[in-house]
């Protein structure tokens, strides 16, 4: 505890003695010898930086030049950074005296021109950025004092020419960037003095085209970083030739098509960025050969269809992005060959259906996209459900469409007793039709169930005919439900067979077409395409389905009907209560009547009995 103590009390005076050493409103790290003056607004070094110092923050501060020999006292910097000032000059030898410098970080200043001298003295320079100034022109050997520079950044900047020594001296440079600048052209021959160039980015550039052996003098470039060239539109097969790249990327440009030929013979190629390029159509044979590929970007182009063969040769496929295309269906056998694949991302496409058996094969597969799609959550998708469950280490993203019940839900949310399909019930149809010679007719048919079923039809001759089915001229289906006879004929005379069909199973009926003359007044002739709902034969019940077509009962009617038949159960009450009482009343009257008075009286059929007897036979 008393050693702790000591230390700390130590390190503390260490502290305090080297804060003591800085200017005011600057911070030092003794362990680190970094001192921090950034967001101080200084328009130049303040004094009382220590000697030793290795690490100096000169960031965010009001900078507008550079002059020689203003670091001549900090020999052992090893770090500078002074972006993000308002440095529009640095002057020859400035940094002369910084020889065990590493790092330099310029970026964000007022720089326009480059000149010879402005490096000198800086051979142990491993990182310059320069990025984001308003350099115009890269001036032959301006970098050839930084014969150990690994990387430089020369990105957002107005660069319109790069003269052909330009990186001359960068011997060991490795890693260079260009993007964002007014470049027109791919500088080849400005390449041929950094054959050590392992990685090229040269994102954002107003290029239209990339001509034939644009970077044959990098034999040891590994990834070339194309992209966000919105004016490329031509891409010669030879333009990687001379090249072994494992990165490829040509995302964001206008290719409509890509010259495949060439991306093919780089061997090694383990990663392929194609996203955001207007490409509707990939031949069958466009990744042959290239089994060492491992991530794949197709997404956000206008893919609809894609051959079942197209992955074949992917066996190493690791990552499979096909997301934001127009895809409503994919090949049952598409991903066979793709055994290692462990990231799938179809979202945001047209996909109503998946098939299990393009699944099959994926026993490496750990995360599936398939949101934003209007998934049908029946029997057919049930499997989808089945197999999460049994790989729980899968990740899958899945939200259902239909049916209404489940649109909105996530399948991790469903039970595998969701995914259900409805059979096919037809709901309505046209009744029998007559129609005479020539006339135009159009028979109708409806069905209910879950997916919707697909109405086809079948002609008296045997005919099949379904809303794909070529117009003949004659008969053609229109929406699905509708099938058109045009100029009718005897031989168009028969039984016309509507089907109904679904995931779920099917229903038919028959609809009779007959042609002559009207059997029935033309003022009565039902319209040639009326419907009725669906009645079963005469030995069922009729099924409790909704008619397509109800009447809605009127509410006045309904009350009078109501009233009528109060009164009339009134009325018939009081008929039995009459003849009940009659023969009591007749028997009365006969003990005071006399022999002629009796002979005056009615006989029994014309009693009162007898005509309410006859009333309530009547309404019975």
């Amino acid at each position: 505890m008393a050693l702790h103590l000591c230390v700390t009390v130590l390190v503390l005076a260490v502290c305090m003695t080297a804060v003591d050493a800085c200017p005011s409103s600057c911070t030092r790290d003794p362990v680190w010898k970094a001192v921090d003056c950034s967001h101080r607004k200084f328009l130049s070094i303040p004094e009382g930086i220590p000697g030793d110092t290795t690490m100096l923050h000169l960031e965010e501060n009001s900078f507008q030049q550079v002059n020689q020999s203003q670091f001549a006292n900090y020999t052992h910097l090893q770090t500078l950074y002074l972006y993000s000032n308002n440095i529009s000059y640095i002057e020859a030898g400035a940094f002369a005296e910084l020889e065990h410098l590493s790092t330099l970080r310029l970026f964000t200043n007022h720089l326009s021109t480059l000149e010879n001298g402005m490096f000198r003295g800086l051979a142990n320079l491993t990182l310059l950025d320069l990025s984001r100034n308003r350099i115009l022109t890269i001036p032959d050997d301006v970098f050839s004092s930084l014969q150990n520079l690994e990387v430089l950044h020369l990105w957002d900047n107005q660069i319109i020419f790069v003269s052909l020594n330009a990186f001359r001296g960068l011997d060991n440079l490795h890693h260079l960037t260009l993007d964002g600048n007014n470049l027109t052209a791919v500088p080849t021959q400005s390449f041929q003095t950094v054959p050590k160039l392992e990685t090229l980015q040269i994102l954002n550039l107003p290029v239209t085209s990339l001509p034939a052996y644009a970077f044959k003098s990098l034999p040891h470039l590994k990834a070339l970083h194309i992209g966000d060239w919105p004016r490329l539109e031509f891409l010669s097969p030879e333009a990687f030739d001379g090249l072994d790249l494992t990165y490829l990327s040509l995302y964001r440009c206008n290719l409509q098509s890509l010259p495949f030929e060439g991306i093919r013979r780089q061997w090694g190629l383990k990663q392929l960025l194609l996203y955001d390029n207007p490409i509707a159509n990939l031949r069958p044979n466009q990744f042959y050969n290239m089994s060492q590929l491992e991530e794949l970007y197709l997404n956000d182009m206008l893919l609809d269809v894609l051959d079942s063969d197209i992955f074949k040769d992917l066996t190493s496929l690791i990552k499979l992005d096909m997301s934001s295309n127009y895809f409503k269906s994919i090949p049952p056998t598409l991903f066979r060959k793709l055994r290692q694949l462990e990231y799938l991302d179809l979202s945001f496409n047209q996909l109503s259906y998946l098939p299990q058996q393009a699944f099959q094969s994926l026993h490496s597969l750990r995360t599936v996209r398939l949101g934003e799609n209007p998934l049908q959550c029946d029997c057919d998708l049930k499997w989808l459900k089945v197999w999460e469950g049994k790989f729980t280490a899968k990740d899958i993203t899945a939200t259902c469409s239909r049916p209404l019940k489940l649109h909105g839900l996530q399948l991790k949310n469903l039970n595998v007793s969701d995914f259900i399909c409805e059979l096919p019930y037809i709901t309505g149809y046209s009744k029998d039709v007559w129609a005479k010679e020539g006339e135009d007719v159009m028979l109708e048919c409806k069905a209910t169930g879950f997916p919707q079923p697909r109405i086809s039809w079948v002609t008296p001759d045997g005919l099949h005919l379904d809303p794909d089915s070529k117009y003949d001229g004659k008969l053609k289906v229109s929406n699905e439900i509708v099938l058109y006879i045009q100029n009718v004929t005897d031989a168009d005379e028969g039984e016309y067979m509507c089907l109904a069909n679904n995931k779920g199973g099917s229903d038919k009926v028959k609809i009779t077409l007959t042609v002559g003359e009207y059997p029935f007044k033309p003022s009565v002739l039902p319209r040639v395409a009326d419907m009725q709902p669906r009645v079963e034969d005469h030995t069922k019940v009729m099924m409790s389905r909704t008619p397509l077509k109800q009447k809605k009962a009127n509410p006045a009617l309904v009350a009078g009907v109501i009233i009528a038949a109060a009164v009339l159960i009134g009325l018939v009450f009081v008929l039995v209560y009459i003849v009940r009482k009659a023969p009591m009343d007749r028997g009365l009257a006969l003990r005071g009547s006399t022999s002629e008075e009796m002979r005056m009286l009615p006989s029994r059929d014309q009693t009162t009995e007898n005509v309410a007897l006859s009333f309530i036979e009547t309404i019975a």
